[in-house]
């Protein structure tokens, strides 16, 4: 099976010690834990169809370097990631490699992911949400102009050039 192919794998490459293998569901604060422990997170994605990941968005507030492939759903975010080409087995190990052993990519990426993850919080969705619909109404009232009689507002508006 998939899983016992991984672990031979791990076996025959003698990194045993330095891999983690997990197949059981763990609680959100568990993967929050066992995730600050890494320098780099693997987000390794083929094409799903999907608009955004919620993955990326668990992992970037953790504030670590994220190499992802290059898939539609990180579009968003890609300026917070290292992006490899899709299918990309050499890419994604270099990728993970590069920000391995150059430090200021790695905290350059983990700030920047940080930051990134600012921008998706319910807060400020929520308010950039509120934003666009004040918007809307302004933009709506602003079509509507009062009739000569009711230049005082009172009364039907009716729609500019009708």
């Amino acid at each position: 099976d998939y899983e016992a192919s991984i672990r031979e794998l791990v076996a025959a490459r003698g990194m045993e010690d330095n891999v983690l293998l997990l197949t059981d569901y763990l609680p959100d604060e568990t993967a929050r834990v066992l995730l600050l422990g890494t320098d780099v997170i693997v987000l390794p994605y083929h094409d799903t169809g999907e608009s955004s990941s919620a993955a990326l968005r668990f992992v970037l507030p953790l504030g670590r370097a994220v190499v992802v492939t290059d898939q539609r759903l990180f579009d968003d975010a890609s300026d917070s990631l290292l992006v490899v080409g899709s299918n990309d087995i050499a890419g994604i190990a270099d990728g993970v490699r590069r920000v391995l052993v150059d430090p200021v990519l790695r905290h350059d990426l983990a700030d920047r992911a940080q930051q990134r993850s600012n921008g998706f919080r319910w807060e400020r969705v929520a308010a950039e949400h509120r934003r666009i619909y004040v918007d809307v109404r302004r933009a709506s009232r602003a079509r509507l102009q009062p009739t000569g009689a009711d230049a005082d507002g009172i009364g039907p508006a009716v729609p500019v050039g009708a």
